[in-house]
């Protein structure tokens, strides 16, 4: 018959039902590849495993305290690094703002947890989940919670320099409890890594706005 297959309704039937368990088994699938972990890295497995105390370089039992005074070449008139207009102090970035998670100085493209105290992800990136360290306190002693992070994220996307727009384009942010707020990206694109600094909704004009977690 020209190559053309006619089924039968029983047929049919056996068709879609198995139609139907391969999906299912497509979305199992799927969801078995969900990771939840401490850490991201873009290349192999992270230096540090869950639950690390400190990093390599650094001393824990190193003396606390006293003054470091650092000179730099030039002026600033800002202390929000993050304005269209004006020239920022030297490193306000890094001294004013923390990030839902760091970097380590002996890894390339691995974060560790800072603000968030956990992430969740599927082997796509399509979208990333952040539960928020309860710990994590803003500059005024609140918690900082999932809908400061999504604030944070609005505003850059709406009032920040253009490369916020443009580097998070595609991408939304929504607050899914109180310490848990998820990126989800449109077209299946791949999220950027999380390590831009952290206002907070309870201190909208970009100045330092959240503390060390202890």
């Amino acid at each position: 018959m020209n190559g053309i297959a006619l089924l039968t309704g029983e047929t049919m039937v056996q068709r879609t039902i198995l139609t139907a368990l391969l999906a299912l088994g497509t979305l199992a699938a799927a969801a078995a590849q969900v990771t939840v972990s401490e850490s991201l890295s873009l290349h192999g497995k992270p230096k540090y495993p869950d639950g690390f105390t400190h990093f390599a370089y650094v001393n824990p039992d190193a003396p606390k305290g006293g003054i470091l005074r650092q000179g730099t070449i030039g002026t600033w008139d800002n202390f929000n690094r993050f304005a269209d207009r004006g020239v920022s102090c030297v490193n306000a970035g890094s001294y004013f703002y923390d990030t839902l998670m760091t970097g380590s100085l002996d890894e390339v493209d691995v974060y560790y947890p800072l603000v968030a105290e956990k992430v969740e992800y599927p082997a796509d990136f399509s979208w990333i989940t952040f539960r928020i360290n309860p710990k994590a306190r803003s500059q005024d002693g609140k918690p900082i919670t999932s809908a400061d992070v999504v604030f944070t994220f609005n505003k850059f996307m709406t009032e920040g320099v253009p490369q916020f727009a443009l580097y998070y384009k595609g991408v939304k942010a929504e607050v899914l409890d109180t310490l848990v707020c998820a990126l989800p990206s449109e077209a299946n694109s791949r999220l950027p890594f999380p390590s831009r600094p952290f206002p907070s909704s309870r201190n909208p004009t970009g100045l330092p706005a959240s503390s060390p977690i202890p």
